[in-house]
């Protein structure tokens, strides 16, 4: 079994949510299965991604033309 580990994100008093730009570099990198008390939005602006919930895998997620 993977460990899971809790990701304490800190939100800007000013604004209710934290926004993250992530750009990969390294096509085969993984984040490893975390958790948090906030509501995760994946957006892919360019290519496709592979995300995995509990026992489920979405392939290609990619943007819609």
């Amino acid at each position: 079994m993977t460990d899971i580990t809790h990701e304490l994100i800190e939100n800007d008093k000013a604004i209710p949510f934290k926004i993250f730009d992530f750009h990969a570099r390294d096509l085969s990198r993984i984040i490893p299965p975390h958790w948090h008390q906030n509501t995760e939005i994946l957006f892919c602006k360019h290519g496709s991604l592979r995300v995995k919930i509990k026992n489920n895998t979405y392939d290609e997620l990619r943007p819609k033309n």
